[in-house]
C-alpha cells in the first residue's frame, strides 16, 4: 500500500483538502484555458517555450477519463509548421512519444526518496495507488454508495492535477509532462497530445498547442502587491487576475530581521482562484499581535511547469502593540467657581499602544462631542472645564498610533442653575385674511435655553393664555385666530424656558390687528332742510368703532341717469354733523346720500337717499355797470344783465328832487330816455323782474344832470 511506501502524512491531505473545490477550475479555467466542460471529455494542453526546450503540460478534463487515461495512456505528436518565416506545404510530422502513462509504483518510490520535500509525490501518489481516499465509500448502501464512489473518484482527481501544477516531478510521474529539446529558433511547432482510450469505450478529444520562439517571455513579478498593517495583523495583497495565465498559485514569506532572510508563512501555496471569483485580489493575513517593529513581506508566484517568478519588492510595514486599553475618568462640580473639575488616573505600564489622550464633552451621551483638550499625555492628569453647558457628558479616549481611539464611559455633571433666562425681545407678526397668525422673535442668548411658550390674549391687560402646548425650540410660530368677532385686536407674549425648566418674565406684548370682513354700518341723516346758502342736512355718524372716514354724494333731479358725484368727504368724527351744500346756485331739488368707509377700506351700504333744494328768497341777482350820458336824441343808459334766467328790466326815474316812480319796462341792456328838459337832474335805477314772481334788488342810483 501507498501509505506503507512513502510514510505519507494524512495531514498534508487534509490541509489541501481545504482548497480541493478549486482545483478543478484552477487547472482547466486558470491554466488551461477553459472550465470543466458537460460536453465530451478533452484533453488540455499548454506549453511553455525557451530558446532550448519546449515544455508541455496537459490535463483530461473528466475524473473517468483520467483514470482510463492513466491505464491506457496517451500519444504526443509534433507537427513543424513554418521555416525561416514561411509555411511548408507539407507539415513535417513526428511522433516525440508513443504512450506516455503513469510511472510504475517503483519509480514512485524512487522519486520519493530523492526528493523527500516534495510533499506533492505522496498527495498524487495516493491518488493513483491507494486503496481509499478520504471518503468511505462503504458508508450506506444503494444509492448513497454510488454518490461516494463519485465523490472519492472526483477527489483523486482533483488532488492528483492539483499536485502536478505544483510539482514538475509529480507531472512527469502522472505522464502529464513532457520535454522537447530538439527546436530551433527559425521554426514554428504544432503539438499534439492524443488519448489512447479505445473509443468504444469513452471518446476523448486531442489537444493541441501551437508555439514559437518568439512567444517566450521572462516571468514577471507579482502584480500590485500591498502589505498593510492593522491592529496586530498584516494583510498581504495582490492582484491575481492580471496573470491568470500566467501563474497557478503563490507562496508569500516574511522578514524578521530586516530583510536579511525570510520564511514561508505556509506549508502549502496560495491556490489562485478561478474566473468567476468576483474579488480579483488575493489576500493573507498575517497576525503579529503585540510585537512591534520593523516587517518585510514579499510574494512569488509558480507557473503550471513548476517554475517559480521573482519575488516582488520588499513591502515593508511598521508594527506597534495593538491597543487595547479603555480608559476611565471622574468629573465633578466645583460648588465654588462653579466649574466642572475632570480627572483621570492612567497607569503608562497598563496603557499598553496608547500615545494620547483626547478629552470630549457633549450636551447628549449620543454626541456630538466636542473636544477639549488633545495631545494629552499617557499619565495621571486633569481639566477644569470654565464654560460647562446645562448638561455636560464628558469622555476621555485614548489614541493608538494608528487614530485608533477607545472612549471611555461618558461621565455626566449637571451644574447648579436657578437663573432664568433673557425675556425674548423684538417679536413681530402678522394676520392674513383667513386668520393665520406668524410670529418670530429674536431668540435669547443663553445656550441654554430649551425652548419658547407663546401666548395670546383679546385684551391688552386681559388673561394671557397659553397656546403653545410644550416649549418649542423654534424663534418663530404660527396661530390660528377667529377674525368673525367684534374684538379687532389681538395680543402675544413669548416667554423662554431653559434646560432647568426657568422662566423668563413675558415678553412686551405684540398688537396684532384682526383681518376685517364685516363692512362698518352706514352714517344716519337726522334731517335735511333749504336754506338761503343752499341744501343742508345734519348727520349723526356710524356705530363702528373703525370708521375712517366718509363721503358725502350728490346728484341732481334733472338728471336722472347722472352717476352720483363725489363732493364732501369727512374723517372721523364724534357727534353729528351738518352738511350745507353752497356750490349749488338754482333752487331744484338735489338728492344726497352717504356711506363710511373703515381702516380695511371697506365701505358701508350707503344712506336713504334724501331730496332737498335751495331756499328761494325770491331775491335774483340784478344789473350790473349801470352807466348813462346825455346825447343829441336824449339820456342813453347802459347796464349789464345776469346770465340766465327769464326776466323783464324795469326802469325807475326821478326829477330833481321827485319821487322815485316806474318808468318803464323793456328787454335788453339799454334804454333812450328821450322825455327830458334842460335845467333838470334825473335820477335813474333798474330792477329785473322774473317770471316766477322773483325779482332782483334795485341797481345802484345813476344821476344825470342837463
Amino acid at each position: 500500500m501507498m501509505n506503507n511506501i512513502f510514510s505519507f502524512k494524512p495531514t498534508l491531505l487534509c490541509k489541501v483538502g481545504l482548497i480541493k473545490l478549486f482545483v478543478l477550475l484552477v487547472f482547466s479555467s486558470n491554466i488551461f484555458g477553459q472550465g470543466l466542460s458537460t460536453d465530451s471529455p478533452q484533453v488540455k494542453v499548454i506549453g511553455k517555450i525557451t530558446d532550448e526546450r519546449v515544455q508541455l503540460r496537459w490535463a483530461p478534463t473528466d475524473p473517468m477519463a483520467w483514470q482510463l487515461l492513466n491505464e491506457y495512456g496517451y500519444s504526443l505528436e509534433k507537427v513543424t509548421t513554418s521555416r525561416d518565416g514561411k509555411i511548408l506545404a507539407t507539415p513535417e510530422r513526428e511522433t516525440l512519444a508513443e504512450r506516455i502513462k503513469p510511472m510504475p509504483e517503483a519509480e514512485w518510490s524512487k522519486a520519493h526518496q530523492e526528493n523527500k520535500d516534495d510533499q506533492y509525490i505522496g498527495v498524487a501518489a495516493q491518488s493513483l495507488f491507494g486503496q481509499t481516499f478520504m471518503v468511505d465509500i462503504n458508508a450506506g448502501n444503494g444509492l448513497a454508495q454510488v454518490v461516494n464512489a463519485i465523490r472519492e473518484q472526483e477527489a483523486r482527481f482533483s488532488y492528483g492535477l492539483l499536485s502536478a501544477d505544483q510539482s514538475t516531478t509529480v507531472a512527469k510521474l502522472m505522464g502529464l509532462y513532457f520535454e522537447d529539446t530538439d527546436i530551433k529558433k527559425n521554426e514554428r511547432y504544432l503539438y499534439r497530445v492524443r488519448s489512447l482510450v479505445p473509443d468504444s469505450l469513452q471518446v476523448v478529444e486531442s489537444g493541441v498547442v501551437y508555439l514559437k520562439p518568439e512567444d517566450y517571455r521572462p516571468l514577471p513579478q507579482p502584480w500590485l502587491p500591498r502589505a498593510v498593517y492593522e491592529e496586530g495583523s498584516v494583510r498581504v495583497t495582490w492582484d491575481w487576475m492580471i496573470l491568470q495565465q500566467i501563474y497557478n498559485s503563490y507562496w508569500v514569506e516574511r522578514s524578521d530581521d530586516g530583510g536579511k532572510t525570510y520564511k514561508a508563512l505556509t506549508e502549502v501555496p496560495f491556490i489562485q482562484p478561478s474566473k468567476e471569483t468576483p474579488a480579483p485580489v488575493m489576500l493573507y493575513a498575517d497576525t503579529l499581535g503585540n510585537q512591534e517593529g520593523t516587517y518585510y513581506y514579499r510574494v512569488k508566484g509558480k507557473d503550471a511547469f513548476g517554475e517559480w517568478g521573482p519575488y516582488t519588492d520588499p513591502l515593508k510595514v511598521e508594527a506597534y502593540p495593538v491597543m487595547g486599553y479603555v480608559p476611565e475618568l471622574e468629573a465633578a462640580e466645583n460648588l465654588n467657581t462653579g466649574n466642572i473639575e475632570i480627572e483621570w488616573n492612567v497607569d503608562p505600564k497598563e496603557a499598553i499602544g496608547v500615545y494620547s489622550l483626547k478629552l470630549a464633552r457633549s450636551e447628549s451621551d449620543k454626541g456630538p462631542f466636542m473636544v477639549l483638550a488633545e495631545n494629552l499625555p499617557v499619565e495621571k492628569g486633569g481639566f477644569t472645564d470654565i464654560a460647562p453647558e446645562p448638561s455636560n457628558y464628558y469622555k476621555l479616549a485614548a489614541i493608538g498610533k494608528n487614530g485608533k481611539e477607545n472612549w471611555s464611559m461618558p461621565k455626566f455633571v449637571q451644574p447648579l442653575d436657578s437663573i432664568p433666562p433673557t425675556i425674548p425681545e423684538n417679536l413681530k407678526g402678522e394676520v392674513d385674511s383667513l386668520g393665520a397668525v406668524k410670529l418670530t422673535w429674536q431668540p435669547s442668548p443663553e445656550k441654554d435655553v430649551l425652548g419658547y411658550r407663546v401666548y395670546r390674549s383679546n385684551e391688552l391687560k386681559g388673561t394671557y393664555v397659553q397656546v403653545t402646548k410644550r416649549e418649542i425650540p423654534a424663534t418663530a410660530f404660527k396661530d390660528s385666530i377667529s377674525i368673525k368677532v367684534l374684538n379687532r385686536k389681538v395680543y402675544y407674549k413669548v416667554m423662554a424656558i431653559d434646560k432647568r425648566g426657568n422662566p423668563s418674565d413675558l415678553s412686551v406684548p405684540l398688537e396684532l390687528t384682526r383681518p376685517d370682513i364685516i363692512p362698518p354700518s352706514p352714517p344716519v341723516i337726522v334731517y335735511a332742510k333749504s336754506t338761503a346758502q343752499g341744501p343742508s342736512i345734519e348727520w349723526a355718524p356710524s356705530g363702528s368703532k373703525d370708521v375712517a372716514y366718509y363721503l358725502v354724494y350728490r346728484k341732481s333731479n334733472q338728471q336722472e341717469m347722472e352717476r352720483w358725484e363725489l363732493i364732501k368727504e369727512y374723517g372721523p368724527v364724534l357727534s353729528n354733523q351738518v352738511f350745507t351744500d353752497s356750490s349749488v346756485f338754482d333752487y331744484e331739488n338735489y338728492y344726497y346720500l352717504m356711506i363710511s368707509v373703515d381702516e380695511a377700506g371697506l365701505e358701508s351700504v350707503p344712506t336713504k337717499p334724501v331730496a332737498v333744494s335751495k331756499f328761494d328768497t325770491k331775491k335774483r341777482k340784478g344789473v350790473t355797470k349801470l352807466s348813462g350820458a346825455r346825447e343829441e336824441k336824449g339820456i342813453v343808459l347802459n347796464w349789464k344783465n345776469p346770465i340766465g334766467g327769464d326776466f323783464g328790466v324795469e326802469i325807475y326815474r326821478s326829477v330833481d328832487a321827485g319821487p322815485l316812480r316806474f318808468y318803464d319796462k323793456l328787454k335788453g341792456e339799454s334804454f333812450l330816455d328821450q322825455n327830458i328838459q334842460d335845467a333838470h337832474t334825473y335820477h335813474y335805477r333798474i330792477r329785473l323782474s322774473y317770471e316766477d314772481g322773483a325779482s332782483s334788488e334795485f341797481s345802484e342810483p345813476l344821476r344825470v344832470k342837463i
